[in-house]
């Protein structure tokens, strides 16, 4: 018998070292191969490398592999490279196979790398299956379409391919993950879910739309096969692989699935899902039937960029912002939190553009979570074409890979990603300022600090949400924020991007052994220097609309409904009733300043004595299921007497 080794290290996605991915990538690879009897009879599935140790430990423990295969992402690629070359030293004659997101027709990795044997490319479930019988049988490898491969001095790579399939055997229910639960007792599962595979879209920046595949519908008895699974083996987080979860009509089927393995098991636990940005009817009926049913704390409103420009270069459609307002505000009335997705530095966004497009997002009603990624290039997406690149101007920098909410930065081998600084349309200074100022909503109107003041402001002031999150960025880097010098050296680590240096975290001990994105730490820093922080801030607000009695009862209705780690000692009295304007203000509906006798008394909220737990529970955890804000979380602090 031949070994075969497969190497899926997953990323370190959370703090805790018993929490891992089941490797699903590989998994599927290993189903269909070993459901063929010819590949049984002359291969071994010897074991899964899934866990992240040291690469000398893990080739010291491998018994004579015939054929080792990594699959590559942002998270492990720089870490494959490390442990293949040390296999290939011990192994010569084992032949090592690369394949996976991070692994395109335009990477010339054969020649630089002498220790790969093999490259797959796009889907791999057929061409691995094919690739093992060929090795097995002696036979060329040459009508394998989708792979490159070295022959003697020379590389060789076969014709392209669009791949078909769908009806595989599930790595789930095949077994093949068995060993890896059996050896790892203890430890809290993630599965991956995918019911249909491909993407009717083609945006630049994803790297689906070019692999030219039609959507493609799994079997449902495979799809509940593996649900039935995830529920019997206590899997506690599930995240949807499809690209547009919602799209398909049988999709309400299989949320009834995972609501009823639930309900039966009490798992899974959480499901994440990716929804489509279209059929909003059925969108909303799977995060209804999964917000109810406690598998979801929120549903993604993506945009990616409301820069008409930004959107017709890379190819991305949007829903109108009437219907975008519209979903947000049912929603909310259905008590389902929602964020919304951009991505900063696509070609054709101009600094302009997306600090009107952060206003615009806010105004039509997305007061939550706003998320913003950095730009980075795919290997297989449009936009890595060298065309695309020189038309557009873009380049970027070769990034340190910092994965947030970790707890330790692995100084032995570092990933990187390939990270946009700068476009035609976007220089490196600019991206600097548009990534400060998503920091500073992020921190200030999503996380809740300074919202209420933002939302008053507009309807009383009419001082726009980007005029006013503008000024406020100015002023917290040229004030230092509270007298600790946080904000400008927020800039100034966004800055060192440019540089290829990344520094994009906050790190502080009172707060966990955790890397902090920096609106959550600059957050968490606020909270600690809570009363200064108020008592700072007043000097700004006045620059905007004086120290009238209306706007600094505000301003303390805001300090009042920020969760803290402790609660209050003493009540606030307000003469408004704010409760009812600015929940008014957060459905999208009119709000009136109306004189009422307004409490506010949170000394019944749970108390932390560890900061770092208040950390991880409200602002971790909690952030995305609104647990920051009173108002949102806690109706029963507000007494309102009219």
């Amino acid at each position: 018998m031949n070994n075969v080794y497969f190497f899926q290290v997953s990323d370190a996605f959370s703090s805790r070292s018993d929490q891992m991915y089941l490797p699903y990538a590989v998994g599927t690879l290993a189903a269909v191969a070993w459901s063929n009897p010819e590949i049984s009879k002359k291969w071994k599935l010897k074991k899964i490398i899934c866990r992240r140790e040291s690469p000398e430990i893990i080739v010291a423990q491998l018994e004579n592999p015939s054929v080792a295969a990594f699959s590559n992402y942002v998270w492990n690629y720089e870490f494959n490279l490390y442990t293949a070359s040390l296999l290939k030293e011990k192994y010569p004659q084992c032949t090592v196979v690369f394949g996976g997101h991070n692994i395109s027709q335009n990477n010339r990795l054969l020649d630089k790398h002498r220790f790969i044997d093999v490259l797959m490319f796009g889907e791999g479930e057929e061409t691995f299956e094919r690739l093992l019988l060929a090795l097995g049988s002696g036979k060329s490898l040459v009508t394998i379409p989708n792979i490159a491969y070295r022959l003697g001095k020379n590389t060789v790579q076969t014709a392209f391919a669009c791949v078909t399939g769908t009806d595989y055997p599930s790595p789930y229910t095949t077994g093949v993950f068995d060993d890896i639960i059996a050896e790892n007792p203890g430890t809290s599962f993630s599965a991956i879910l995918e019911t249909n595979r491909g993407c009717p879209y083609h945006c630049a920046f994803c790297d689906w739309g070019p692999m030219k595949s039609k959507v493609r519908m799994f079997p449902m008895e495979r799809v509940r096969g593996d649900i039935e699974w995830f529920s019997q083996h206590k899997i506690d987080y599930v995240w949807g692989a499809d690209g547009n979860f919602g799209l398909f009509e049988r999709d309400r089927e299989i949320a009834d699935m995972l609501v009823q393995a639930k309900k039966k098991t009490g798992y899974p636990q959480q499901i994440k899902v990716n929804y489509a940005k279209l059929n909003g009817d059925n969108v909303f009926y799977l995060t209804k039937s999964f917000a109810e049913n406690g598998l979801s704390k929120s549903t993604t409103m993506s945009l990616q960029s409301t820069s008409e420009e930004a959107l017709k270069i890379t190819g991305r459609k949007n829903m109108s912002s009437e219907i975008f307002s519209r979903l947000i505000s049912v929603y909310r009335h259905n008590n389902i939190p929602t964020y919304t997705e951009l991505v900063l530095a696509l070609p054709g966004e101009t600094k302009a553009s997306f600090f009107e497009g952060i206003g615009r997002i806010i105004e039509n009603g997305q007061h939550s979570v706003i998320e913003v990624y950095d730009c980075i290039v795919l290997p297989n997406s449009t936009l890595a074409n060298p065309g695309y690149i020189k038309k557009y101007g873009i380049k970027t920098v070769h990034l340190p890979y910092v994965q947030q909410h970790t707890s330790s930065i692995d100084n032995e081998i570092t990933e990187y990603n390939e990270t946009v600084v700068s476009t035609f349309s976007m220089t490196a200074q600019e991206r600097t300022d548009c990534r400060y100022l998503a920091v500073v909503v992020q921190c200030f109107h999503s996380m809740g600090l300074l919202r209420n003041l933002a939302i008053w402001l507009r309807h009383e002031n009419n001082i726009s949400y980007s005029d006013f999150y503008t000024k406020l960025s100015r002023w917290l880097k040229e004030n230092g924020g509270c007298k600790w010098n946080l904000f400008p050296e927020i800039y100034r680590k966004i800055f060192l991007v440019n540089e290829g240096i990344n520094e994009q975290y906050i790190y502080d001990e009172d707060f966990g052994n955790v890397y902090w994105p920096m609106d959550e730490g600059a957050f968490l820093n606020i909270i600690r220097h809570y009363d200064a922080f108020f008592e700072d801030i007043k000097g700004f607000v006045s620059t905007l609309a004086g120290t009238g009695s209306a706007v600094l009862q505000v301003l303390s209705f805001c300090k009042a409904t920020v969760r803290i780690p402790e609660p209050f000692r003493t009540l606030s009295y307000y003469d408004y009733d704010f409760p009812a304007y600015f929940t008014a203000a957060l459905e999208n509906a009119p709000v009136k300043a109306e004189k009422a006798h307004c409490a506010v008394d949170t000394s019944s909220l749970q108390a932390y004595e560890k900061f770092s737990d208040y950390a991880r529970e409200i602002v971790w955890f909690g952030r995305r299921s609104q647990k920051l804000n009173v108002l949102e979380s806690d109706k029963q602090c507000f007494t309102v007497t009219k």
